[in-house]
Protein backbone atom coordinates (compact mmCIF):
# COMPACT_ATOMS: atom_id res chain seq x y z
CA UNK A 1 0.00 0.00 0.00
CA UNK A 2 1.63 3.36 -0.97
CA UNK A 3 2.12 5.72 1.55
CA UNK A 4 0.82 9.44 1.41
CA UNK A 5 2.97 11.16 0.33
CA UNK A 6 3.11 8.97 -2.67
CA UNK A 7 -0.07 9.22 -3.69
CA UNK A 8 0.30 13.32 -3.52
CA UNK A 9 3.22 12.83 -5.68
CA UNK A 10 1.52 10.95 -8.17
CA UNK A 11 -1.25 12.24 -8.10
CA UNK A 12 0.18 15.99 -8.75
CA UNK A 13 2.09 14.48 -11.43
CA UNK A 14 -1.50 12.99 -13.06
CA UNK A 15 -3.14 16.06 -12.87
CA UNK A 16 -2.87 18.54 -16.44
CA UNK A 17 -1.00 22.25 -15.26
CA UNK A 18 -3.31 24.70 -16.30
CA UNK A 19 -5.30 28.08 -15.18
CA UNK A 20 -8.65 27.64 -12.93
CA UNK A 21 -11.54 29.16 -14.50
CA UNK A 22 -11.59 31.41 -11.64
CA UNK A 23 -8.54 32.82 -11.97
CA UNK A 24 -9.43 33.15 -16.12
CA UNK A 25 -12.47 35.34 -15.01
CA UNK A 26 -10.35 37.61 -12.42
CA UNK A 27 -7.42 38.49 -14.94
CA UNK A 28 -10.11 39.10 -17.92
CA UNK A 29 -11.91 41.22 -15.75
CA UNK A 30 -9.13 43.72 -14.15
CA UNK A 31 -7.92 44.00 -18.09
CA UNK A 32 -11.62 44.98 -19.02
CA UNK A 33 -11.54 47.27 -16.41
CA UNK A 34 -7.84 48.78 -17.12
CA UNK A 35 -8.53 49.20 -20.59
CA UNK A 36 -12.14 51.15 -20.22
CA UNK A 37 -9.92 53.47 -17.92
CA UNK A 38 -7.24 54.17 -20.88
CA UNK A 39 -10.61 54.53 -23.31
CA UNK A 40 -11.83 57.14 -21.18
CA UNK A 41 -9.10 58.78 -19.79
CA UNK A 42 -7.84 59.49 -23.93
CA UNK A 43 -10.99 60.71 -24.64
CA UNK A 44 -12.98 57.56 -26.19
CA UNK A 45 -15.48 57.27 -24.00
CA UNK A 46 -17.93 60.25 -25.86
CA UNK A 47 -18.76 57.65 -28.12
CA UNK A 48 -19.41 54.81 -25.28
CA UNK A 49 -21.37 57.44 -23.18
CA UNK A 50 -23.92 59.87 -24.90
CA UNK A 51 -24.39 62.73 -22.36
CA UNK A 52 -20.01 62.93 -22.68
CA UNK A 53 -20.33 64.68 -25.77
CA UNK A 54 -20.02 68.00 -26.06
CA UNK A 55 -22.87 68.62 -27.89
CA UNK A 56 -25.74 66.59 -26.44
CA UNK A 57 -27.87 68.39 -24.78
CA UNK A 58 -29.91 65.25 -23.23
CA UNK A 59 -26.80 64.38 -22.15
CA UNK A 60 -25.67 67.16 -20.38
CA UNK A 61 -28.88 67.67 -18.73
CA UNK A 62 -28.97 63.82 -17.29
CA UNK A 63 -25.68 64.64 -15.89
CA UNK A 64 -26.86 67.93 -14.29
CA UNK A 65 -29.70 65.93 -13.40
CA UNK A 66 -27.64 63.53 -11.41
CA UNK A 67 -25.09 66.10 -9.81
CA UNK A 68 -27.80 67.90 -8.38
CA UNK A 69 -29.66 65.43 -7.21
CA UNK A 70 -26.80 64.37 -5.45
CA UNK A 71 -26.16 67.08 -3.69
CA UNK A 72 -29.91 66.95 -2.80
CA UNK A 73 -29.20 64.02 -0.85
CA UNK A 74 -26.16 65.03 0.27
CA UNK A 75 -27.95 68.26 2.42
CA UNK A 76 -30.98 66.51 3.09
CA UNK A 77 -29.10 63.20 4.87
CA UNK A 78 -26.55 64.87 5.85
CA UNK A 79 -27.85 67.93 7.11
CA UNK A 80 -24.97 70.20 5.45
CA UNK A 81 -26.16 72.90 3.66
CA UNK A 82 -24.91 72.55 -0.31
CA UNK A 83 -24.47 75.17 -2.95
CA UNK A 84 -24.79 75.65 -7.05
CA UNK A 85 -22.38 77.53 -8.95
CA UNK A 86 -23.54 78.47 -12.21
CA UNK A 87 -20.44 78.98 -14.45
CA UNK A 88 -20.40 80.04 -18.33
CA UNK A 89 -19.43 76.49 -19.63
CA UNK A 90 -20.96 74.24 -16.98
CA UNK A 91 -21.44 74.23 -12.55
CA UNK A 92 -19.76 73.65 -9.28
CA UNK A 93 -21.39 71.78 -6.75
CA UNK A 94 -20.30 73.17 -2.82
CA UNK A 95 -20.87 72.18 0.37
CA UNK A 96 -20.73 74.46 3.43
CA UNK A 97 -18.35 73.38 5.69
CA UNK A 98 -19.24 75.27 9.46
CA UNK A 99 -15.64 74.93 10.88
CA UNK A 100 -13.82 76.70 8.38
CA UNK A 101 -17.22 78.36 7.59
CA UNK A 102 -16.19 78.39 3.79
CA UNK A 103 -17.18 76.79 0.62
CA UNK A 104 -15.76 73.68 -0.35
CA UNK A 105 -16.34 72.36 -3.87
CA UNK A 106 -17.64 69.03 -4.03
CA UNK A 107 -17.99 68.69 -7.54
CA UNK A 108 -17.62 70.71 -10.81
CA UNK A 109 -18.75 69.98 -14.68
CA UNK A 110 -17.15 72.43 -16.85
CA UNK A 111 -17.47 70.41 -20.45
CA UNK A 112 -19.96 72.25 -21.90
CA UNK A 113 -19.44 72.80 -25.21
CA UNK A 114 -22.84 74.41 -25.83
CA UNK A 115 -24.84 77.64 -25.31
CA UNK A 116 -25.90 78.21 -21.11
CA UNK A 117 -28.37 80.48 -20.00
CA UNK A 118 -28.96 80.50 -16.65
CA UNK A 119 -32.01 82.14 -14.62
CA UNK A 120 -32.15 82.44 -11.11
CA UNK A 121 -35.70 83.35 -9.10
CA UNK A 122 -37.06 84.46 -12.45
CA UNK A 123 -33.79 87.05 -13.23
CA UNK A 124 -31.14 86.30 -16.21
CA UNK A 125 -27.94 85.77 -14.15
CA UNK A 126 -24.85 85.87 -15.94
CA UNK A 127 -22.73 82.79 -15.04
CA UNK A 128 -18.87 83.75 -14.98
CA UNK A 129 -16.21 81.41 -16.12
CA UNK A 130 -15.02 80.46 -12.54
CA UNK A 131 -16.10 81.08 -9.26
CA UNK A 132 -14.60 83.39 -7.11
CA UNK A 133 -13.11 81.86 -3.91
CA UNK A 134 -14.64 83.21 -0.72
CA UNK A 135 -17.85 84.18 -2.94
CA UNK A 136 -21.25 82.22 -1.70
CA UNK A 137 -22.86 80.23 -4.61
CA UNK A 138 -26.45 81.85 -5.94
CA UNK A 139 -28.40 78.72 -5.71
CA UNK A 140 -28.69 76.96 -2.24
CA UNK A 141 -30.15 73.25 -1.37
CA UNK A 142 -30.91 73.70 2.44
CA UNK A 143 -31.07 70.45 4.84
CA UNK A 144 -34.60 70.34 5.06
CA UNK A 145 -35.23 69.92 1.46
CA UNK A 146 -35.27 73.68 0.02
CA UNK A 147 -33.39 75.20 -2.75
CA UNK A 148 -33.49 78.51 -4.80
CA UNK A 149 -35.49 78.27 -7.87
CA UNK A 150 -33.78 78.74 -11.00
CA UNK A 151 -33.60 77.43 -14.70
CA UNK A 152 -31.11 76.42 -17.24
CA UNK A 153 -31.37 76.21 -20.73
CA UNK A 154 -28.56 73.99 -22.26
CA UNK A 155 -27.97 73.83 -25.90
CA UNK A 156 -29.20 75.69 -29.15
CA UNK A 157 -32.75 76.60 -29.87
CA UNK A 158 -33.49 73.37 -32.40
CA UNK A 159 -32.14 71.21 -29.21
CA UNK A 160 -32.87 72.96 -26.30
CA UNK A 161 -33.40 70.92 -22.90
CA UNK A 162 -34.68 73.09 -20.15
CA UNK A 163 -34.11 72.19 -16.50
CA UNK A 164 -36.40 73.74 -13.78
CA UNK A 165 -35.77 73.43 -10.19
CA UNK A 166 -38.59 74.02 -7.53
CA UNK A 167 -38.10 75.15 -3.73
CA UNK A 168 -38.74 71.62 -3.06
CA UNK A 169 -34.95 70.67 -4.68
CA UNK A 170 -37.25 69.30 -7.50
CA UNK A 171 -35.53 69.21 -10.73
CA UNK A 172 -36.90 68.37 -14.60
CA UNK A 173 -35.27 68.57 -17.37
CA UNK A 174 -37.36 68.35 -20.97
CA UNK A 175 -37.68 69.84 -24.42
CA UNK A 176 -37.28 73.88 -24.26
CA UNK A 177 -40.72 73.65 -25.88
CA UNK A 178 -42.06 71.86 -23.68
Amino acid sequence: MPSAEARLKARAQAQPRGFSLIELVVVVSIVSVMSLGVIMGFGGGAQLLPGMRAGDADGQAQRFEAALSNAAQSALFGRKTMGLQPLSTGWEVLRYDAVSEAWQRVERSDALQMPVVWSIAGLPYPAPATRTLGTEPPIRILGDGRMTQFELRLGTQEAARLCRATRLAQLSCQGAGG
